[in-house]
């Protein structure tokens, strides 16, 4: 896989750079940078954008390149005629995340580079981006009249994959909510590894006694809610879209719970049952079943 050390740290699984799916994401993407962003602001443009930013953007997180997405024209333009959907909202929140992963790669991944203060800035860049997505969560609780997801109680007909099975408002919710669960563990996951290397670098830099600890339980939980809401995207009625939908977030969720395998055997196996059913649909997410089993 290409950039296997990069890989780890982004806790994603993903098709190799060399598949058809990463192929498509980078023709799309250059199609789209090309057009520019004032070419889709309404009609079948403006859906189509909507349509491909989630995997323009899944894309350029898996490379850990910075991504014209970021750009205040990509985030701006596409919208002034059209309303922000929940789901635009979360990325407009997001779009910077490429951009602060390539830095990630460039300071931290480099033999020649020990510089402390890009590391701080880098860090503080991120707890940025951690801040909005989660005040991206309160806003969107908050401004909703109902619980935006909640505890199924009925678990009478279903499947042991399917108990304490999470439920949503509509699929929107639960795409948007998915999403955003796994954009925080990306994040934790990376604002660990550049805390330990200011603390390996200058130990006085020390940014908080339990920080690590309360990122990994924070880490688990998100990956727990991620698990717990594949019953929905799995129901028949949802198809391909709501099975297709699932893949970042699902291989989050995953990789999420290998790394702390010894605390999270059941998680696993759950994990496992669900990957199973995905199967039987004939839904293929390649990568996760090399970690399952």
């Amino acid at each position: 896989m290409k950039h296997q050390a990069l890989m780890s740290p982004a806790k994603i699984v993903f098709p190799t750079s060399k598949s058809s799916w990463m192929k498509h994401a980078t023709a799309v993407g250059d199609f789209v940078e090309r057009l520019g962003p004032s070419a889709f602001t309404t009609g079948v443009l403006h859906k189509l954008f909507v349509g491909f930013r989630p995997m323009l953007l899944k894309s350029a997180i898996f490379n850990q390149h910075g991504s014209f997405l970021g750009k205040p024209e990509w985030t701006e333009q596409p919208f002034q005629r059209q309303p922000v959907s929940l789901t635009q909202s979360l990325f407009n929140r997001a779009v910077h995340l490429p951009d602060l992963l390539e830095r990630f790669a460039d300071t931290m991944l480099s033999p020649y580079t020990a510089d402390i203060s890009s590391r701080v800035e880098l860090r503080t860049d991120l707890e940025t981006v951690l801040r909005s997505l989660r005040d991206w969560e309160t806003t969107a609780q908050n401004q909703s009249t109902s619980p935006l997801y909640w505890k199924k109680i009925d678990n009478r007909h279903l499947s042991a994959c399917d108990i304490d099975a999470l439920w949503f408002r509509d699929l929107m919710t639960a795409t948007s909510l998915t999403f955003c669960w796994a954009f925080k563990i990306v994040v934790l996951n990376h604002l660990d590894l550049v805390q330990h290397s200011i603390d390996t670098l200058n130990p006085s830099h020390h940014h908080g006694q339990d920080s690590k600890s309360s990122n990994r339980e924070e880490k688990i939980k998100l990956a727990g809610l991620i698990c717990n809401s594949m019953p929905y995207f799995m129901r028949p009625e949802m198809k391909l879209w709501g099975h297709a939908s699932t893949f970042f977030t699902f291989s989050t969720s995953v990789q999420t719970f290998k790394d702390n395998e010894v605390d999270c055997r059941p998680q696993l196996l759950r994990c496992q049952q669900i990957f199973t059913h995905l199967n039987k649909l004939k839904v293929h997410f390649p990568g996760i079943q090399e970690l399952l089993f």
